[in-house]
């Protein structure tokens, strides 16, 4: 009996013990409890702020043309190689020219006779007229007559037309590049039996190049507002290359509420190349007014976007809406005159907390 009254005397003393550690802890935890000390930043209303926005973009080439068959035949030759630069008229192919050649041979033959027969019904006409003048030969023989002259006009003049017809089928057998650019991989090889309409190649213009993209509906009005100044810039391998808006679409996709725009920029060195990604930068836009912050001073969370406004020495969470960007500042919503938001130690600071303001930044 002794033995379990000490045991249950040390067990109050032990349980005594750890009640008397735990109380002091807890005392010395409230004693030193943490408060941060924070930079802040004075909301103030800013007048012709410059805003950058960015976009992605696909470039696009500046034409795209598919050369098609306009005559039948088997092809002969091929004078380029796939990849390489062509110039605007440079021939391509050659489709046997041996039918349409017969043809035009042919149609020049008949055009000659008719020319002949015509001077022959030139001279005629005379003859008769001056008869019939002369009261020589009757009306009905100068009618023939003149029937006969005009009958031989209009048959030149058909013959002629058809040889010009036959002169463009010919040349079609020669197919030329309509503009300068690269040949992409070509469609058909030699000794194919090509068909009318049938494509041969396509040639592509890089330079300049298009890069389109599309800004949300929310954006349209400061377009809008600076489109006479705006430059669309890219970045590509460390170049900066400077482009100019050719187009702006005057109608917004209902299925994502934007809209479409493109730019043209110069390719000289054809670093770019149709249907690559790029990112687009705006330069040249302004908003009259509004409200900046610096970046430092926003914290995204899973809920959006946040500053901490110190009232009365607390951080109060606030959230706000980022509606664009300059350098190292934010343009945002959801904020006044006069707000005061920190800038440094976000991620120790938690709502309601205690802080301690430190200086005041201003360096926009």
């Amino acid at each position: 009996m002794d033995r379990r009254k000490i045991r249950l005397k040390l067990s109050y003393l032990f349980l005594l013990i750890l009640i008397s550690v735990a109380f002091a802890t807890s005392s010395q935890a409230k004693r030193f409890t943490y408060t941060p000390t924070v930079d802040v930043y004075t909301v103030s209303i800013k007048k012709k702020i410059p805003i950058k926005l960015t976009y992605p973009a696909r470039l696009k080439s500046y034409m795209d043309v598919i050369i098609r068959a306009q005559v039948s035949g088997v092809l002969l030759k091929r004078f380029f190689k796939d990849g390489e630069f062509v110039k605007k008229g440079q021939a391509l192919f050659l489709i046997d020219p041996s039918v349409y050649r017969a043809k035009l041979n042919q149609l020049k033959a008949a055009l000659s006779s008719a020319k002949a027969n015509l001077e022959y019904e030139k001279s005629n006409y005379a003859r008769i007229k001056s008869s019939f003048e002369e009261n020589l030969v009757s009306r009905e023989k100068y009618d023939y007559a003149l029937f006969q002259l005009k009958s031989s006009q209009a048959s030149v003049k058909r013959l002629k037309a058809e040889v010009k017809l036959a002169q463009i089928y010919l040349s079609y057998t020669k197919p030329l590049s309509p503009i300068s650019g690269f040949a992409r991989e070509r469609k058909v090889d030699v000794g194919n039996l090509i068909t009318i309409g049938e494509p041969l190649l396509e040639v592509v213009k890089i330079d300049p190049i298009y890069a389109e993209f599309s800004i949300p509906d929310s954006d349209i009005g400061l377009i809008e507002a600076n489109k006479n100044h705006i430059k669309p810039i890219i970045k590509v391998n460390g170049e900066r290359i400077k482009g100019k808006i050719d187009f702006i679409d005057k109608k917004i996709d209902r299925n994502t509420q934007s809209l479409k725009i493109r730019a043209v920029f110069r390719n000289k060195n054809f670093s770019l190349f149709p249907n690559a990604f790029v990112r687009v930068s705006l330069q040249g836009v302004y908003r009259k007014r509004g409200v900046i912050i610096p970046e430092r001073a926003v914290l995204q969370t899973t809920d959006g976007a946040i500053v901490y406004l110190i009232v009365n020495n607390r951080a109060i969470p606030k959230p706000i809406k980022i509606v664009g960007e300059y350098k190292s500042y934010f343009l945002v919503k959801g904020l006044k005159k006069g707000d005061t938001v920190a800038v440094d130690n976000l991620l120790k600071l938690r709502p309601n907390m205690k802080v301690v303001v430190g200086k005041t930044v201003d360096d926009f």
